[in-house]
């Protein structure tokens, strides 16, 4: 009996690798991702529907049974908002590319406070000393910028690809968060330094 119920679970775990991801409530646009129902009891006719924000049915057909009384079917859609139903009327919503959006618009958000600290900070570093910092930092906030626009580029115009560019964008984020924390240690430590040679004249 053991056997058996490992075997099952074997074969659900098995189900992403041939049908796609197992769905998610955010998915990327363009994904091909297996809708997992729960326990499914009392139904007549085991289906399921798919209606969109505007309450049009977009898709109704069939379960598949996957063990017991538990079901699947594959999933594809385009951007948007849906809610599905299934026989017994429980209701899961999805959405579409919209999640994706956001964290993407978080991410744009970000490197452009970062860009603007840079340069703000470059423009305003006035000591000689310091000439090589404050290239650093126009680099910095002007890589930004192109960062920004290739972003905006993708997502607008090629959001299906936007998924593979994301560690990029999110690895340089994190590499602006070490470079401001970097900046700030080497800058009030220079001001101390400046400070304790004043003090020693």
């Amino acid at each position: 009996m053991k056997m058996k119920k490992y075997l099952w679970m074997m074969l659900f775990l098995m189900i992403p690798l041939v049908q796609g991801i197992v769905c998610e409530e955010s998915i990327p646009i363009g994904t091909n991702c297996t809708m997992v129902s729960p326990v499914l009891t009392g139904c007549s006719t085991y289906n399921y529907t798919i209606i969109d924000t505007e309450g049009t049915i977009v898709e109704q057909d069939d379960l598949t049974l996957l063990e017991g009384d538990i079901y699947y079917f594959n999933l594809s859609l385009s951007e948007g908002g849906y809610s599905i139903e299934l026989c017994d009327q429980t209701t899961t919503q999805i959405n579409v590319g919209i999640h994706n959006k956001m964290a993407w618009l978080s991410i744009i958000f970000a490197l452009a406070v970062m860009s603007l600290i840079f340069l703000v900070s470059a423009f305003n570093l006035k000591d000689k000393d310091l000439e090589m910092l404050k290239a650093m930092l126009f680099l910095l906030g002007t890589t930004n910028g192109f960062l920004i626009g290739a972003i905006t580029y993708i997502i607008t115009l090629h959001p299906n690809n936007a998924s593979e560019f994301s560690p990029v964008a999110l690895g340089y984020l994190t590499f602006n968060g070490v470079a401001l924390v970097g900046f700030i240690y080497f800058y009030v430590a220079f001001l101390l330094q400046k400070v304790n040679k004043e003090g020693n004249i």
